[in-house]
Protein backbone atom coordinates (compact mmCIF):
# COMPACT_ATOMS: atom_id res chain seq x y z
CA UNK A 1 0.00 0.00 0.00
CA UNK A 2 2.67 2.32 0.69
CA UNK A 3 4.10 1.53 -2.34
CA UNK A 4 0.87 2.34 -4.34
CA UNK A 5 0.61 5.55 -2.66
CA UNK A 6 4.25 6.48 -3.15
CA UNK A 7 4.14 5.97 -6.64
CA UNK A 8 0.77 7.82 -6.70
CA UNK A 9 2.33 10.94 -5.19
CA UNK A 10 5.65 10.86 -7.67
CA UNK A 11 2.87 10.93 -10.70
CA UNK A 12 0.79 13.29 -9.78
CA UNK A 13 3.43 15.95 -8.22
CA UNK A 14 6.91 14.51 -9.15
CA UNK A 15 9.49 13.40 -7.71
CA UNK A 16 10.38 16.38 -5.36
CA UNK A 17 7.10 15.00 -3.42
CA UNK A 18 9.18 11.99 -1.69
CA UNK A 19 10.53 13.70 0.91
CA UNK A 20 6.61 14.66 1.92
CA UNK A 21 5.95 11.19 2.91
CA UNK A 22 7.47 11.65 6.36
CA UNK A 23 5.69 15.19 6.92
CA UNK A 24 1.76 13.93 7.25
CA UNK A 25 0.93 17.55 7.56
CA UNK A 26 2.83 19.03 4.64
CA UNK A 27 0.39 20.94 2.17
CA UNK A 28 2.77 20.23 -1.02
CA UNK A 29 3.52 24.25 -0.86
CA UNK A 30 6.55 23.45 -3.34
CA UNK A 31 4.43 22.06 -6.01
CA UNK A 32 5.29 23.43 -8.98
CA UNK A 33 2.57 25.99 -10.32
CA UNK A 34 0.09 25.17 -12.97
CA UNK A 35 -0.51 28.68 -14.24
CA UNK A 36 0.65 29.63 -17.71
CA UNK A 37 3.60 31.11 -18.34
CA UNK A 38 2.09 32.93 -21.13
CA UNK A 39 0.90 36.62 -20.28
CA UNK A 40 -2.58 36.86 -19.09
CA UNK A 41 -4.60 36.16 -21.94
CA UNK A 42 -1.65 35.62 -24.41
CA UNK A 43 -3.64 33.52 -26.69
CA UNK A 44 -5.83 36.46 -28.26
CA UNK A 45 -2.67 37.77 -29.41
CA UNK A 46 -2.02 34.41 -31.57
CA UNK A 47 -3.94 35.64 -34.64
CA UNK A 48 -6.40 32.31 -33.71
CA UNK A 49 -9.40 35.03 -34.55
CA UNK A 50 -10.07 37.42 -37.47
CA UNK A 51 -9.18 40.73 -36.98
CA UNK A 52 -13.06 41.33 -37.92
CA UNK A 53 -15.89 39.29 -37.25
CA UNK A 54 -19.35 40.39 -37.43
CA UNK A 55 -19.32 42.01 -34.15
CA UNK A 56 -16.26 44.30 -35.22
CA UNK A 57 -17.20 46.25 -37.95
CA UNK A 58 -14.06 48.24 -39.10
CA UNK A 59 -12.41 47.79 -35.18
CA UNK A 60 -10.18 45.43 -37.27
CA UNK A 61 -7.71 48.23 -38.21
CA UNK A 62 -7.25 49.67 -34.78
CA UNK A 63 -6.98 45.58 -33.50
CA UNK A 64 -4.43 45.48 -35.72
CA UNK A 65 -2.45 48.98 -35.27
CA UNK A 66 -2.83 48.50 -31.01
CA UNK A 67 -1.14 45.35 -31.88
CA UNK A 68 1.51 46.46 -33.30
CA UNK A 69 1.77 49.32 -31.28
CA UNK A 70 2.05 47.53 -28.32
CA UNK A 71 5.00 44.92 -30.00
CA UNK A 72 6.98 47.98 -30.46
CA UNK A 73 6.41 48.82 -26.76
CA UNK A 74 4.53 52.17 -27.16
CA UNK A 75 2.05 51.26 -24.48
CA UNK A 76 -0.33 54.55 -24.08
CA UNK A 77 -0.72 54.72 -27.69
CA UNK A 78 -1.58 51.02 -27.65
CA UNK A 79 -4.01 51.68 -25.25
CA UNK A 80 -5.58 54.29 -26.99
CA UNK A 81 -6.06 52.38 -29.75
CA UNK A 82 -7.59 49.12 -28.31
CA UNK A 83 -9.96 51.53 -26.24
CA UNK A 84 -11.33 53.50 -29.19
CA UNK A 85 -11.90 50.08 -30.91
CA UNK A 86 -13.96 49.16 -27.83
CA UNK A 87 -16.39 52.35 -27.50
CA UNK A 88 -16.47 52.30 -31.50
CA UNK A 89 -17.69 48.41 -31.31
CA UNK A 90 -18.49 47.50 -27.68
CA UNK A 91 -19.82 44.06 -28.56
CA UNK A 92 -16.08 43.08 -30.33
CA UNK A 93 -14.44 40.43 -27.98
CA UNK A 94 -11.14 40.57 -29.52
CA UNK A 95 -10.69 44.24 -28.86
CA UNK A 96 -12.29 43.78 -25.68
CA UNK A 97 -10.61 40.64 -24.49
CA UNK A 98 -7.07 41.99 -25.50
CA UNK A 99 -7.78 45.27 -23.61
CA UNK A 100 -8.42 43.46 -20.32
CA UNK A 101 -5.08 41.29 -21.09
CA UNK A 102 -3.30 44.28 -21.87
CA UNK A 103 -4.58 46.68 -18.74
CA UNK A 104 -3.87 43.02 -16.14
CA UNK A 105 -0.55 42.77 -17.60
CA UNK A 106 0.05 46.86 -16.48
CA UNK A 107 -1.26 45.49 -13.31
CA UNK A 108 -4.59 47.62 -13.52
CA UNK A 109 -6.83 44.46 -12.10
CA UNK A 110 -9.72 47.08 -11.05
CA UNK A 111 -10.14 48.51 -15.14
CA UNK A 112 -9.06 44.60 -16.25
CA UNK A 113 -12.14 43.18 -14.35
CA UNK A 114 -14.35 45.28 -15.68
CA UNK A 115 -13.56 44.26 -19.03
CA UNK A 116 -13.54 40.86 -18.68
CA UNK A 117 -16.66 41.06 -17.08
CA UNK A 118 -18.51 42.36 -20.42
CA UNK A 119 -16.26 40.12 -22.49
CA UNK A 120 -17.67 37.34 -20.43
CA UNK A 121 -21.37 38.07 -21.59
CA UNK A 122 -20.27 38.10 -25.64
CA UNK A 123 -21.25 34.89 -26.61
CA UNK A 124 -18.57 34.02 -29.17
CA UNK A 125 -15.44 35.14 -26.63
CA UNK A 126 -16.56 33.80 -23.30
CA UNK A 127 -14.70 31.01 -23.12
CA UNK A 128 -11.37 32.72 -23.79
CA UNK A 129 -12.61 35.92 -21.14
CA UNK A 130 -13.66 33.26 -18.58
CA UNK A 131 -9.99 31.67 -19.03
CA UNK A 132 -8.23 35.06 -19.23
CA UNK A 133 -9.97 36.09 -16.01
CA UNK A 134 -9.01 32.96 -14.30
CA UNK A 135 -5.75 33.33 -14.67
CA UNK A 136 -5.55 36.65 -13.65
CA UNK A 137 -7.38 35.67 -10.40
CA UNK A 138 -5.18 33.12 -9.90
CA UNK A 139 -2.03 35.48 -9.89
CA UNK A 140 -3.63 37.81 -7.66
CA UNK A 141 -4.23 34.71 -5.07
CA UNK A 142 -8.13 34.40 -5.82
CA UNK A 143 -7.94 30.41 -5.94
CA UNK A 144 -11.57 29.64 -5.63
CA UNK A 145 -12.63 32.44 -8.47
CA UNK A 146 -10.33 31.73 -10.79
CA UNK A 147 -11.47 27.59 -10.42
CA UNK A 148 -14.82 28.73 -10.63
CA UNK A 149 -13.91 30.79 -14.20
CA UNK A 150 -11.56 28.13 -15.33
CA UNK A 151 -14.73 25.65 -14.25
CA UNK A 152 -16.91 27.71 -16.54
CA UNK A 153 -14.79 28.25 -19.39
CA UNK A 154 -14.01 24.00 -19.86
CA UNK A 155 -18.18 23.74 -19.77
CA UNK A 156 -18.46 26.05 -22.20
CA UNK A 157 -15.96 23.85 -24.35
CA UNK A 158 -15.01 21.02 -23.32
CA UNK A 159 -13.16 19.92 -25.96
CA UNK A 160 -9.87 22.39 -25.28
CA UNK A 161 -7.21 20.41 -24.06
CA UNK A 162 -5.45 23.29 -23.12
CA UNK A 163 -8.31 24.47 -20.71
CA UNK A 164 -9.08 21.12 -19.00
CA UNK A 165 -5.18 20.41 -18.53
CA UNK A 166 -4.66 23.39 -16.59
CA UNK A 167 -8.02 23.04 -14.94
CA UNK A 168 -6.94 19.36 -13.79
CA UNK A 169 -3.31 21.04 -13.02
CA UNK A 170 -4.98 23.38 -10.46
CA UNK A 171 -7.41 20.68 -8.90
CA UNK A 172 -4.47 19.14 -8.17
CA UNK A 173 -2.75 21.67 -6.39
CA UNK A 174 -5.81 22.38 -4.40
CA UNK A 175 -5.72 18.71 -3.01
CA UNK A 176 -9.04 18.45 -4.64
CA UNK A 177 -8.76 14.33 -5.61
CA UNK A 178 -12.17 13.49 -7.05
CA UNK A 179 -12.43 16.75 -9.41
CA UNK A 180 -8.84 15.87 -10.62
CA UNK A 181 -9.43 12.84 -11.21
CA UNK A 182 -12.54 13.43 -13.50
CA UNK A 183 -10.66 16.25 -15.50
CA UNK A 184 -7.80 13.95 -15.68
CA UNK A 185 -10.55 11.83 -17.27
CA UNK A 186 -11.61 14.00 -19.13
CA UNK A 187 -7.96 14.40 -20.49
CA UNK A 188 -7.75 10.86 -20.99
CA UNK A 189 -10.38 11.21 -23.52
CA UNK A 190 -9.43 14.03 -25.37
CA UNK A 191 -6.10 12.50 -26.23
CA UNK A 192 -7.40 9.42 -27.16
CA UNK A 193 -9.93 10.93 -29.55
CA UNK A 194 -6.93 13.12 -31.26
CA UNK A 195 -4.79 10.85 -31.40
CA UNK A 196 -1.76 12.86 -28.86
CA UNK A 197 0.33 9.35 -27.79
CA UNK A 198 2.87 11.38 -26.47
CA UNK A 199 1.00 12.84 -23.49
CA UNK A 200 -1.76 10.01 -23.76
CA UNK A 201 0.47 7.53 -21.30
CA UNK A 202 1.79 10.49 -18.82
CA UNK A 203 -2.61 11.71 -18.74
CA UNK A 204 -3.60 7.29 -18.04
CA UNK A 205 -0.83 7.03 -15.43
CA UNK A 206 -2.09 10.45 -13.78
CA UNK A 207 -5.60 8.90 -13.30
CA UNK A 208 -4.49 5.52 -11.75
CA UNK A 209 -2.54 7.82 -9.06
CA UNK A 210 -5.45 10.14 -8.59
CA UNK A 211 -7.93 6.90 -8.10
CA UNK A 212 -5.68 6.08 -5.50
CA UNK A 213 -5.94 9.41 -3.73
CA UNK A 214 -9.58 10.04 -4.34
CA UNK A 215 -10.75 6.26 -3.38
CA UNK A 216 -12.54 6.89 -0.87
CA UNK A 217 -14.29 9.90 -2.77
CA UNK A 218 -14.08 8.50 -6.34
CA UNK A 219 -17.90 7.47 -7.41
CA UNK A 220 -16.57 5.27 -10.30
CA UNK A 221 -13.89 3.68 -7.80
CA UNK A 222 -16.60 3.07 -5.38
CA UNK A 223 -18.77 2.09 -8.14
CA UNK A 224 -16.88 -0.78 -9.01
CA UNK A 225 -17.37 -2.29 -5.72
CA UNK A 226 -20.23 -2.26 -5.23
CA UNK A 227 -22.54 -4.35 -5.03
CA UNK A 228 -25.78 -2.83 -7.10
CA UNK A 229 -25.16 -4.24 -10.76
CA UNK A 230 -26.86 -0.56 -11.38
CA UNK A 231 -23.68 1.29 -10.17
CA UNK A 232 -21.22 -1.34 -11.63
CA UNK A 233 -22.22 -0.79 -14.57
CA UNK A 234 -21.92 3.00 -14.51
CA UNK A 235 -18.34 2.42 -12.76
CA UNK A 236 -17.49 0.79 -15.92
CA UNK A 237 -18.87 3.08 -18.49
CA UNK A 238 -17.41 6.27 -17.06
CA UNK A 239 -13.95 4.64 -16.60
CA UNK A 240 -11.83 6.05 -19.76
Amino acid sequence: MKFRVTAALVAVFGSHALPCLAQPSVRFADAPSASPALPVGSRVHEHERPLVDEACGGAGLLVGRARRLSARGNVLSALSAYSQAVTLYPKCGVATLELASLRANLGDYTEAERLFDRAVHLREHAPEAFKARAVMRRRQGQRAAALSDLGAAVAMRPDDIESVRLLADWFIEERVWPAALAQCRALVRLLTETKQNAELAQAELRVRALAIMAAETDPVAEGARSENWVRRSLSKLAQP
